[in-house]
């Protein structure tokens, strides 16, 4: 059984199928286009943002070197003040960082050794 399929018939999928691909096409340069400009706003967002934070840097750091100065005469006043005494035993402290230490190194050293 021969099947005839008349000429208009295939021209007509043809032209479906070319309108289909002409449409992935499109779809498929609209997300190209997208994508980039997606990237292109995220970048100039990061642009500002940073151009922002070199303008504020320097207020920053002022306003760091201010606060640093307001702990250090508040740390001052406390250690001067004859309600403060230090108990801290610095041989004590050796100790005690000596072991975590040593305890660090044994459990280091089995996993280096797998």
């Amino acid at each position: 059984m021969a099947t005839h399929i008349s000429e208009s018939k295939i021209s007509s999928q043809q032209a479906r199928f070319s309108a289909a691909i002409d449409d992935a096409r499109k779809q498929l340069q609209e997300a190209s286009n997208a994508n980039l400009g997606l990237f292109g706003k995220a970048y100039d967002q990061m642009q500002e943002h940073l151009a922002q934070l070199c303008e504020e840097a320097p207020r920053q750091w002022d306003a760091f070197i201010e606060r640093g100065e307001q702990l250090q005469q508040d740390v001052s006043q406390k250690v001067d003040s004859p309600d403060f005494s230090l108990n801290i035993d610095m041989q004590e402290k050796h100790e005690q960082l000596n072991a975590v230490i040593e305890k660090m190194k044994d459990l280091v050293a089995p996993a280096k050794a797998v």
